[in-house]
């Protein structure tokens, strides 16, 4: 009798350790749910657009993967510009369908410093929230920026403007 009650003891450990395994793996996965959750309590709604300029947009820069607390990828702009993040990946077993990302942008005057253990991007002049396939929305003086993403997507910047952005320097 006592060998049953211990297999059956090792069994069921062996589950709620395997199960657990699952989950972890699922949920942290290169940060991305982490990543959205931080995205809807630290960043307010902002109204995303699907394809600014009618889809036409007079410049662009792209600007690779500048994942936070890595290297910052480098673009001017001047006036009203829009940001997406793309390729994100799918398939974890917490996921949501479609991706999230926050983007930091500073000016490169003051380049941007991460207090890792809080999660605080320090220098960023403005923080967006950016859903996968949506465009994000700001208003920069004209200037020099760099760009961090929360979660490292491929960034891409649009301005309906010939001169809203321009001399990219991405991360890849």
């Amino acid at each position: 009798m006592k060998i049953n009650t211990k297999i059956i003891k090792g069994i069921a450990l062996t589950a709620v350790v395997a199960i657990i395994a699952i989950i972890g793996y699922s949920f942290f996965q290169s940060r991305k749910v982490a990543d959205g959750i931080i995205t809807e309590i630290a960043s307010p709604y902002i109204p995303q657009i699907p394809h600014p300029c009618n889809g036409n947009p007079a410049s662009s820069v792209e600007l690779g993967f500048p994942i936070m607390g890595g290297r910052f990828a480098e673009f001017n702009a001047d006036g009203e510009v829009f940001v997406t993040a793309r390729k994100f990946e799918h398939g974890g077993l917490l996921e949501r369908e479609q991706g999230s990302t926050v983007i930091h942008i500073g000016s490169i005057a003051n380049p941007p410093s991460l207090d890792s253990q809080r999660g605080i991007v320090y220098n960023a002049i403005d923080n967006l929230s950016v859903r996968e396939g949506d465009y994000g929305k700001i208003t920069l003086p004209s200037g020099r920026y760099w760009l961090w993403s929360g979660i490292g997507s491929d960034i891409l910047v649009v301005s309906c403007n010939s001169n809203g952005v321009s001399d990219p320097k991405p991360v890849r």
